[in-house]
């Protein structure tokens, strides 16, 4: 038994040459996972930032209109040339969506 408020150190075992042999015997493209695993679910599960998957995701985002109202989420008046950027880049990230280019 611990003392209160001591942890004991977590038994780790080094598998290091377990992964690099299965490493050295995957050709190029080749992926290690189970039969449920599915890459995109896992890219859509730290875009949404699922907690689980996502150490640096503490709590929800705050509602946008408070934050506009506290002034954390600044409001810029954009020029005709900025709105037209940012159509740009909507349209450039729209194009590359379906074919899941980055």
């Amino acid at each position: 038994m611990e003392p209160a408020g001591k942890k004991s150190a977590p038994n780790y075992r080094d598998v290091t040459d377990i992964l690099r042999t299965a490493a050295a015997s995957l050709k190029p493209g080749e992926l290690i996972s189970n039969a449920e695993y599915l890459p995109s679910e896992s890219m859509n599960a730290l875009e949404l930032m699922d907690p689980k998957l996502d150490p640096g995701f503490e709590a929800a985002p705050a509602p946008v209109a408070s934050r506009i109202i506290d002034g954390s989420l600044p409001l810029h008046t954009l020029t005709p040339e900025g709105v037209l950027l940012v159509a740009d880049k909507l349209l450039q990230l729209e194009v590359r969506q379906p074919c899941d280019c980055s």
